[in-house]
């Protein structure tokens, strides 16, 4: 308890480690995304973790716009 209030009030923001989230995408979630392909209770919950979490944003942006890249180009 300590370290999270002392973390907070160092970052201003709670730990992660503190936080209930999604840990970010495998491969397989990332795939099944792009390709449309999930259920839509994963589909909420994936889309629930990106609305937190820049690293997996970024990915899935620059993961669909180089498909849209190699698909344009074929």
């Amino acid at each position: 308890m300590f370290r999270s209030r002392h973390a907070r009030a160092i970052t201003g923001r709670t730990p992660a480690h503190t936080m209930p989230q999604m840990v970010c995408l495998d491969d397989t979630l990332v795939v099944r995304l792009l390709d449309g392909a999930l259920q839509p209770a994963a589909l909420a919950q994936v889309e629930s973790h990106l609305d937190g979490c820049g690293t997996c944003r970024a990915l899935i942006a620059d993961l669909a716009q180089a498909r849209s890249f190699r698909s344009h180009s074929s």
